[in-house]
């Protein structure tokens, strides 16, 4: 079955739909297992609310635990390949849950769209950009993200 993009919001919908009316049946007739599973529902919204938060704003390093910079912090290349901001993420491991789901549910997409997904994440990541980068296709100093602007000529 073909998901096009307004079709897999139906999905989310549903899934929300589910939960918000098992949620209104409980508060109507409450048992001993509903309200267990509402103590849940709220450990869990606790839990998830400071799994964002903390890496967000108290450890924005456990985003990006790049490996290869750790092992050789002073090699462009290495600090290249490894970093997952600014790099290539090779070896990089993060601890935010937003970064490892950037857009996509990993519950409500099908596994084939996933496979596809990293296909292509792996061929834009892996193969064409060390080819622009290494190939001297593009001019960067060292790093592909920036937060400072740049205007005509590529002066900041």
């Amino acid at each position: 079955m073909y998901l096009s993009g307004t079709d897999t919001f139906y999905w989310y919908s549903l899934c929300q739909t589910a939960l918000f009316e098992t949620q209104k049946k409980q508060r109507q007739n409450p048992t001993p297992e509903s309200r267990k599973q509402t103590k849940v529902f709220w450990l869990v919204l606790l839990g998830v609310t400071l799994w964002q938060f903390l890496p967000e704003y108290v450890f924005p390093m456990l985003g990006s635990l790049a490996f290869l910079c750790w092992v050789a912090p002073h090699n462009h290349v290495a600090n290249f390949v490894g970093a997952g901001f600014g790099g290539m993420g090779f070896l990089n491991l993060s601890l935010d849950w937003s970064n490892i789901t950037a857009r996509y549910s990993l519950f409500l997409t099908p596994w084939w769209t996933q496979v596809v997904m990293f296909l292509g994440f792996a061929c834009s990541t892996w193969i064409l950009l060390p080819a622009a980068k290494f190939g001297h296709l593009g001019e960067w100093k060292l790093h592909l993200n920036s937060n400072r602007l740049f205007l005509g000529e590529s002066t900041t």
